[in-house]
């Protein structure tokens, strides 16, 4: 059987994974859903196109050798720790060398939109699953003994599955970024090929509209059954809700995204790293992470002048209540005087953005 590399980089994908990675994002499910289900192909794509010419091919080569054998596995114990967030701040800085700061930019940029989440998000989600595209296709090079030239050779027979895992709608919002510039026209016939599927089912449904029963009475049973399993996995993150609403009954979800969610995510990553300062070196590792927390609560503060009035007052209240905690943390993390001096600037930035998030 042919290969087909999205499908087996899909596989690793599970919805209790895409459930914790909605979790640490504050995303919907459905958001993060869409999230992966562009990345993947798109990521895909921009390899096609580098590995087209012979010195992006061994510079690809090259990476791919690099990645540990086990970098599939790591996805699967994903729990937003400090090892997630290395992941994801090597995955990007990776992609960037790969594709170019603009490409790698572009390319969140078109991924954010099409999501409904901001750019800050979108570059983190992309650092995550990064490493992940890229360890298939090194598992591949690995199993085929493949050179530089037989990995062109085998992203390049990979087009046809790439263009069909392109969502609706997302290959003409990336077809500007230029990653799907080396596949020709193979994209536009795939996606042409899933509008006529569509249409090609909404004609077939309409006309066995009498045998629709047995089909919903399948449907059902497999959910249910869906349910039960999903129920019984030992390790199961509680899954966002379809809307997420306070305590005074005010939603606080825009575009998808739980803004509520997204800000405790940039709390808790805050936290996480400043638990593993206890000297210069260790203060100087925790920079990244407080920087993309404050990434975090910049996309949040734009997110949140979209609520209503009620909303922002309930997102201001969440966030006042925290602040006296984060302060205690602040003040302990930064009792060293040469601790201080490296993390003052990043804690005085947070200190700011979340002192203006609790003012609605």
């Amino acid at each position: 059987m042919a290969t087909n590399l999205v499908s087996q980089i899909m596989d690793y994908l599970t919805p209790d994974i895409i459930s914790k990675i909605a979790g640490y994002f504050g995303l919907e499910r459905s958001s993060a859903q869409k999230v992966i289900s562009a990345s993947v192909p798109a990521l895909l794509a921009g390899l096609v196109g580098l590995s087209s010419k012979p010195e992006g091919a061994r510079q690809l080569s090259s990476v791919l050798s690099q990645q540990p054998s086990g970098m599939l596995d790591n996805l699967r114990s994903f729990s937003g720790g400090s090892q997630q967030q290395t992941l994801m701040e090597n995955g990007a800085s990776l992609l960037s060398s790969l594709f170019g700061g603009g490409g790698f930019n572009s390319l969140a940029g078109v991924i954010g939109k099409f999501a409904g989440i901001g750019e800050g998000t979108s570059k983190s989600m992309l650092g995550l699953l990064g490493p992940l595209v890229l360890g298939g296709v090194a598992q591949q090079q690995r199993q085929s003994g493949l050179d530089a030239d037989g990995l062109s050779s085998f992203l390049a027979s990979q087009k046809d599955n790439i263009a069909s895992a392109m969502p609706s709608g997302f290959s003409s919002l990336l077809s500007g970024t230029g990653l799907l510039d080396r596949l020709g026209d193979t994209w536009r016939s795939g996606t042409a090929a899933v509008s006529e599927a569509a249409r090609s089912g909404t004609t077939a449904a309409s006309a066995a509209s009498s045998n629709w029963l047995p089909w919903a009475l399948g449907l059902l049973a497999l959910a249910g059954l869906g349910w039960w399993l999903t129920s019984q996995t030992g390790n199961r993150v509680a899954q966002q809700p379809s809307t997420t609403i306070t305590e005074t009954g005010q939603s606080l979800v825009v575009g998808g995204v739980n803004v509520a969610g997204q800000v405790t995510a940039a709390i808790n990553a805050m936290r996480s790293a400043l638990q593993g300062v206890r000297d210069t070196n260790s203060a100087q590792a925790a920079v990244p992470r407080l920087r993309q927390a404050a990434v975090n609560l910049d996309n949040a503060s734009g997110l949140a002048n979209q609520l209503p009035a009620s909303g922002r007052n309930a997102l201001a209240s969440r966030v006042a209540a925290e602040i006296p905690a984060l302060d205690r943390d602040f003040t302990t993390a930064m009792a060293r005087p040469e601790i201080a001096e490296v993390l003052r600037p990043e804690i005085d930035s947070l200190r700011t953005k979340l002192n203006a998030l609790s003012r609605g």
